[in-house]
C-alpha cells in the first residue's frame, strides 16, 4: 500500500514537472507560430518610428533589422558615428525604410538626453527598445569588491539610467496618442541571485520591476511595456566568456547559445503578445528549470560551475 502511494506521488510530481516545462516552453513557440499565421502591421498598431539604443552591434542591431523587415522606420542611437553610418547603410540596403542616427555615449549620464529629445520631438514614435547595456569584460564573473569602480558605475548609469531616461523622453507622446510599446532588454540574471555578477544582475532586476510598475501606470493609456530576459547570447559582450566556451558542447552551442540575429528573429515575434518573455524557446526551457530550483541550490550550483569554468581566472 505504501509503495502504491509513493508511486502515485511520484507520478503526480512527474506530471507537474512536465506541465510546468510545457507551459513555459509554449510562449516563444506560440508567439513565433502566431506571427507566421497572422503577422502584425507594426506601424499601424504602434506608429511608424522605432527607437533602438545600443543599435550598432549585437541584439540591438539585430532587433533593429527585424523591425525594419516589418516596415518600421528607425532611429538608431549609439556611441560610434562610424558604426551608426555603417548600420544605417546596411539596413537601407536590405529594406526600404527611413533610418535616422543619433550619436550618444550613455556613460556620460543625463547631459546627453536633451539632444536626444530634440532629435526625436517631431517623430511619431511607436516603439522604444531600451537595449543599450554593459557588463564586465571577460572574466565577466567576478566578486563585487574586485569589480572596477568605473565598471560598477557604468552598469548603473547605462543599464538603469538609460532605461529610465529614454523612457521619460518618449513616453509623453505615446500617452498622448494612446499607443506605443516600450521593450526593456533585461537578462535571465534578474530572475535569481547571481553570485559574481551581483551588480549587473541587480541592474537587470531593476529593469524587470520598472517594467511591471510602469505597465500598471500605462494600461489606461493603451501603452504596453515588455520585459525581455534572455540567457547568454553570442555577442561581442559575451564572445570571450569562459563559461560558454567550456560548459556548452560545440555541436549544440549555436542552438543553446544563439547569435543575436537568431535571438532577435524569435524575440520580435513576442512583441505585443507577452509582457514578460525570454524571447527564445531554449531560454524558456532554461528558465523553467531555473524556477524549479531553490535560490540556495541555484547559487551553490552556479558557484561550482563558475569555478570549474574559470579556475584561477575567477577573480575573488
Amino acid at each position: 500500500m505504501l509503495l502504491l502511494i509513493l508511486q502515485w506521488i511520484g507520478i503526480f510530481y512527474l506530471v507537474k514537472i512536465i506541465y510546468h516545462l510545457i507551459s513555459t516552453i509554449l510562449p516563444s513557440v506560440v508567439a513565433r507560430s502566431w506571427s507566421a499565421i497572422s503577422p502584425k502591421d507594426l506601424p499601424k498598431k504602434y506608429g511608424p518610428w522605432a527607437v533602438v539604443t545600443g543599435s550598432t552591434d549585437g541584439i540591438g542591431k539585430a532587433y533593429a533589422i527585424e523591425l525594419a523587415k516589418r516596415k518600421m522606420n528607425l532611429v538608431l542611437i549609439s556611441r560610434s558615428v562610424e558604426k551608426l553610418k555603417n548600420t544605417k547603410q546596411e539596413i537601407q540596403n536590405l529594406y526600404p525604410v527611413e533610418v535616422n542616427i543619433i550619436q550618444a555615449d550613455f556613460s556620460e549620464g543625463k547631459k546627453i538626453y536633451e539632444n536626444i529629445e530634440a532629435e526625436l520631438k517631431d517623430l511619431d514614435i511607436g516603439i522604444l527598445v531600451n537595449n543599450v547595456g554593459v557588463a564586465c569584460p571577460d572574466p565577466t564573473f567576478r566578486s563585487f569588491d574586485s569589480t572596477p569602480q568605473d565598471q560598477l558605475w557604468n552598469e548603473i548609469i547605462i543599464n538603469v539610467g538609460a532605461t529610465a531616461l529614454m523612457t521619460k523622453v518618449v513616453l509623453p507622446q505615446m500617452k498622448l496618442k494612446r499607443r506605443g510599446i516600450i521593450v526593456n532588454m533585461g537578462s535571465m540574471s534578474s530572475q535569481k541571485p547571481h553570485p559574481y555578477l551581483s551588480n549587473y544582475g541587480a541592474t537587470k532586476a531593476y529593469m524587470e520591476l520598472f517594467s511591471k510598475s510602469l505597465q500598471a501606470e500605462l494600461t489606461e493609456f493603451n501603452v504596453q511595456v515588455q520585459y525581455l530576459y534572455p540567457g547568454l547570447i553570442n555577442t561581442n559582450m559575451t564572445k570571450d566568456n569562459s563559461l560558454t566556451s567550456k560548459t556548452i558542447p560545440s555541436n549544440v552551442r549555436h542552438i543553446v547559445y544563439p547569435n543575436a540575429s537568431l535571438y532577435a528573429s524569435w524575440a520580435v515575434c513576442s512583441l505585443g503578445l507577452f509582457r514578460r518573455a525570454t524571447g527564445y524557446w531554449v531560454f524558456d526551457i532554461l528558465h523553467a528549470i531555473q524556477q524549479m530550483e531553490t535560490e540556495d541550490f541555484f547559487t551553490m550550483t552556479m558557484i561550482k560551475v563558475l569555478k570549474n569554468s574559470y579556475g584561477k581566472q575567477l577573480i575573488t
